[in-house]
């Protein structure tokens, strides 16, 4: 940018970048329990939540819904992932190649003591939630699919819950 005659301060980059949002990455859509949503989907981009999720969470219980794709290497994404969690319900993302709930339910088991199938992906949700205590984290990632499917559901019913509290 300096070549074009442009000169940033350093603490205007930064406040920049921290007032950057980028919806379904880490992205906390309620509190008591928390939510988060994330559209991660291979190993790398699930490293990067974990390390988020110990960063931000730590020590808090965690109750993932975890969906994936079948041409998607859920082996070692769910290696990473799943044992960070206290509670992991399977589900299946609607996509032309879905990964079975269970496949997925199999392999989390290597990682995770409790484990649950729910194929409908809002159920599965519902059940986190049911499940959670105020404290507790709730995290939907996996699949675009999954994400995209529930995370304008949740921005609504959230924004109604919060509007008749109010």
């Amino acid at each position: 940018m300096a070549e074009r005659g442009v000169i940033l301060k350093d603490g205007a980059i930064r406040r920049g970048l921290a007032a950057v949002r980028w919806p379904a990455r880490v992205e906390v859509v309620g509190e008591r329990p928390y939510i988060v949503v994330d559209v991660a989907h291979n190993p790398a981009s699930l490293g990067a939540l974990r390390q988020a999720l110990e960063t931000m969470f730590a020590g808090r219980r965690i109750i993932l819904v975890y969906g994936m794709v079948a041409t998607h290497d859920h082996r070692a994404c769910t290696s990473l992932i799943a044992p960070l969690a206290d509670v992991v319900i399977a589900t299946t993302p609607q996509h032309v190649k879905p990964l079975p709930a269970r496949t997925l339910a199999e392999e989390a088991a290597r990682y995770a003591t409790q484990v649950e199938v729910i194929d409908d992906r809002r159920a599965a949700v519902q059940r986190a939630l049911a499940l959670a205590h105020p404290d507790d984290v709730v995290v939907i990632t996996g699949s675009f699919f999954l994400v995209g499917d529930v995370r304008d559901t949740l921005l609504r019913e959230l924004s109604q819950q919060a509007r008749t509290r109010a």
